[in-house]
């Protein structure tokens, strides 16, 4: 027996791939060939999806950051054969849908629309409509609904015919949404169900990503405000220690710049014979250059300063200048 697999032509003029049996059988003096033709479209359908799953796993976990992942999901809804498909994180100020990954033909289709999810037009298509329900919603006959009416012109442009909007969840709460473009008039009920588990099942790495994140940024904040204390510390030993005003300064300004996260630090000294600020010491800079950052008289001098002298005398008082 032969088997192989080919592709069928049907009335419609589209390809169905079939796998064939052939054999030969003996009657009495004559050979004839009997040959058996089975549509396999569900199974190449069914082990593409495998691929693109498998593939997609692979990827995802080689990749820890939240975009990176939503990337991902992005490609995989692409590799099942629709024209674009896009992940939008919310923004809850402005109810506003964010786009931050993509994959497919979009061509300027994100910059010329804008999604919601409250109650205006914008929040009322189907992604918006997807967010506020928790539930997955499709635009099917994009041409032609009333509903998508605010985003028909963009999409018929470049060919997008029907769309769906899958919520990503986490402990029932929606954090990002899968939008995917199809050149079909309709998505089918298979198609919706099968996405529908590829996202729920994505979206545990969507949750660990941000876990990552949260406690990176947390260790972040820990080792920050650690640095933080310990430059305080070295500014009230100095102060207690030092007698020497110059040295003072330049542990002060070197400590100022960590705890302000400044680029550069200057102090002055105020020089009561000339009646001038003097640049006494910096952070960031060459030392020779420091001089260079003189201030001629009080009255002429940077604003924060003569706001100094505004406050009177006796009275102690911080100014920020950014």
């Amino acid at each position: 027996e032969l088997v192989f697999e080919t592709a069928h032509t049907r009335k419609d003029k589209t390809l169905m791939p079939v796998e064939v049996h052939a054999r030969v059988i003996v009657m009495g003096e004559g050979k004839y060939i009997l040959s058996i033709a089975r549509d396999i479209t569900e199974r190449k359908r069914t082990l593409e999806r495998e691929r693109v799953i498998h593939d997609f796993t692979r990827r995802a976990i080689a990749k820890s950051d939240l975009n990176g992942r939503l990337a991902e999901i992005c490609k995989a809804a692409l590799q099942l054969g629709y024209k674009m498909s896009w992940a939008g994180l919310l923004d809850e100020d402005t109810k506003t849908v964010m786009p931050v990954a993509q994959a497919g033909f979009e061509a300027g289709y994100l910059s010329g629309i804008k999604v919601k999810y409250d109650d205006s037009p914008l929040g009322c298509g189907h992604i918006g409509r997807a967010i506020k329900y928790k539930r997955v919603e499709v635009q099917n006959n994009i041409t032609t609904d009333v509903r998508f009416e605010p985003w028909r012109e963009q999409a018929v442009k470049r060919g997008f015919k029907s769309s769906i909007s899958i919520p990503m969840m986490d402990e029932g709460r929606v954090t990002a949404s899968l939008n995917v473009y199809n050149e079909d008039d309709e998505f089918s009920e298979d198609e919706i169900t099968f996405l529908r588990s590829f996202v729920n099942n994505a979206s545990l790495y969507l949750k660990n990503a941000r876990l990552y994140e949260e406690a990176k940024s947390s260790a972040e904040t820990v080792k920050r405000e650690a640095e933080i204390t310990k430059n305080l510390l070295m500014i009230s030993n100095a102060t207690a220690n030092t007698t020497d005003i110059e040295r003072l300064m330049e542990e002060v300004v070197k400590s100022v710049r960590v705890i302000l996260g400044s680029d550069i630090v200057l102090s002055y000294l105020w020089d009561r014979d000339r009646g001038v600020f003097v640049p006494c010491r910096g952070a960031g800079l060459l030392r020779e250059t420091v001089s260079l950052f003189r201030v001629e008289d009080a009255d002429m001098g940077l604003a924060f300063m003569n706001r100094v002298f505004e406050e009177g005398v006796g009275r102690k008082r911080a100014f920020v200048v950014f």
